[in-house]
C-alpha cells in the first residue's frame, strides 16, 4: 500500500512539474484522457487522479473569480462577472471536463497549445451568460 501511494504521489509531482507553471494544454489534456481510457496503461489511475485534481482546481478557481466579481459588482457596479452559473452547480472536475470537451467539440481546428483553463472559462461564459 505504501509503495502504491508513493507511486501516486511521485506521479502527481512529476506531472505537475512537467506541466510548466501549472498550465495544461489541449494536447496534454487529450493525451491524459487517452491514457485514462486505456485500462492497460500502467499509469492510468495516477493520470486520472492528476486530471481530476487539476480540473477541480480550474473549476474552483473560476468560481472564486466569479464570486469576487459578483461581490465587486454589488458594491460599486464597475465589475461584472463573465459567467453566471446557477446556484448549486458543483464546481468540480466533472463540470470542468464537460465544459472543456464541449469547447473542443465545437472547435475542431483548435490550436492544441492553448491552456484548457481558457477553454473552460470561455465555455462557461457561453453556457451560463449573465443576464
Amino acid at each position: 500500500m505504501k509503495i502504491r501511494l508513493l507511486k501516486i504521489l511521485f506521479s502527481i509531482v512529476f506531472l505537475s512539474t512537467s506541466m510548466g507553471a501549472g498550465a495544461v494544454t489541449v494536447q496534454t489534456y487529450l493525451n491524459w484522457k487517452q491514457t485514462i481510457a486505456d485500462p492497460y496503461q500502467d499509469n492510468s489511475n495516477q493520470t486520472r487522479l492528476v486530471l481530476k485534481a487539476y480540473l477541480t482546481g480550474v473549476a474552483e478557481g473560476d468560481y472564486a473569480a466569479i464570486s469576487y466579481l459578483d461581490y465587486k459588482q454589488n458594491r460599486d457596479h464597475v465589475h461584472k462577472p463573465y459567467s453566471c452559473p446557477p446556484k448549486g452547480l458543483a464546481a468540480d472536475h466533472k463540470l470542468a471536463g464537460k465544459m472543456i470537451d464541449a469547447y473542443i467539440a465545437a472547435h475542431p481546428d483548435l490550436d492544441k497549445t492553448v491552456n484548457v483553463a481558457i477553454l473552460y472559462v470561455s465555455q462557461m461564459a457561453k453556457t451560463y451568460p449573465c443576464k
